[in-house]
């Protein structure tokens, strides 16, 4: 039988989870790129170009609601030619445009977070990848379960 505190957090974690699920992620673009320049006085530079160069997704994003993004709660997964698998953080994000056409503006770093509103979006993300990688997955962050209590006995 299940406690009261373990259905609490079955109950969170199906309602996050179908929260999670209304937010909607396509990638429309990649570029390679070995150097990315952020407003906020940072940049991102692959001065070994020969082993692994910098990846932008041009990400289109529907929104139900106002929702914050952190670079930090992107990463790419992705497999090496000898089957291991790999991830890699995102290393900046551009701010939230509204049009496809617009790049928004880089700021670089893993703890970087941006507003996005109610709507269709666009936004592009950073990140380092090997050279010999061809294909890659985006995944996004999402709660599993909230509101755990830390005991601090």
């Amino acid at each position: 039988m299940l406690t009261s505190l373990a259905l609490t957090l079955i109950l969170s974690t199906l309602c996050l989870n179908l929260n999670a699920q209304s937010i909607s992620f396509e990638v429309l673009a990649t570029e390679v790129v070995t150097e990315v320049t952020g407003v906020n006085g940072y940049a991102q530079t692959w001065e070994n170009a020969e082993n692994a160069k910098g990846i932008v997704l041009k990400v289109k994003a529907t929104f139900p609601k106002e929702v914050i993004l952190w670079a930090c709660d992107f990463n790419i997964a992705y497999k090496h030619s000898d089957d291991s698998d790999d991830r890699t953080k995102c290393k900046g994000i551009t701010t939230v445009v509204s049009s496809p056409e617009d790049e928004g503006v880089w700021l670089i770093g893993e703890y970087i977070d941006v507003t996005a509103s109610s709507g269709t979006k666009y936004f592009r993300l950073l990140f380092g990848v090997e050279n010999d990688i061809n294909t890659i997955a985006l995944n996004y962050a999402r709660t599993v379960v909230e509101n755990i209590r830390i005991n601090r006995d």
